[in-house]
């Protein structure tokens, strides 16, 4: 989005620290909300707070104001992500419950980047070298 805007390549960089400011700024503010909502109703309000970030740059708002929105709802979403399993499970089934939360987070971090990197690839957008620009 950045590229369609023909924002300055310096941009990028400020569009990570938009998200990352937002997480880490809102984060002793998040786990305190957190810690006082159940957290499915937690994990509601802060999905949707991503989805509106997704569906504003979408719309056109400048990614920065995208990408913070998208920051408060992911900063929201970590504590509740781990507090959840105290409000499901005994404690003793705890440390196994984790440890698939963890699994299941970094895998499909992986799996999303290579479907990720696949759908923009040349190759499956149909592209030969002879028809698409590098």
């Amino acid at each position: 989005m950045l590229a369609v805007v023909h924002s300055a390549p310096w941009m990028t960089a400020l569009l990570q620290i938009f998200f990352t400011v937002a997480y880490v700024v809102l984060a002793p503010f998040v786990g305190a909300f957190a810690d006082a909502q159940q957290k499915r109703h937690v994990m509601f309000v802060s999905n949707a707070l991503k989805a509106a970030g997704c569906a504003i740059m979408i719309a056109g708002v400048h990614p920065m104001i995208a990408y913070g929105v998208v920051g408060l709802g992911a900063a929201g979403y970590s504590p509740a992500k781990y507090g959840i399993l105290t409000e499901l499970l005994p404690p003793q089934k705890l440390i196994a419950a984790n440890a698939w939360l963890e699994s299941a987070t970094v895998g499909s971090t992986i799996i999303g980047t290579v479907i990720g990197s696949a759908l923009v690839s040349q190759v499956v957008a149909g592209c030969s070298r002879r028809t698409c620009r590098s």
